[in-house]
C-alpha cells in the first residue's frame, strides 16, 4: 500500500465518520459589497484602463 493510499484509507474513514454523526454547519450569509455604494462612498474615482486591438 503506498503513502497516497494509506491518505485516502484514512480520508475515507474520517468521511463516513463525519457523515455518521450528522454534523451540520451552520449557512453564512456571504455580503458582497455593492459597486454601486462603493463609487457612491468613494471621496475620488480611480479607473484603470487598457484597450487592445484586435
Amino acid at each position: 500500500m503506498t503513502i497516497l493510499e494509506k491518505i485516502i484509507a484514512q480520508k475515507k474513514i474520517e468521511v463516513d465518520q463525519l457523515l455518521a454523526s450528522n454534523v451540520t454547519f451552520p449557512e453564512r450569509e456571504i455580503t458582497r459589497p455593492s459597486l454601486y455604494q462603493t463609487l457612491v462612498k468613494a471621496k475620488q474615482l480611480q479607473v484603470i484602463s487598457e484597450m487592445k486591438r484586435a
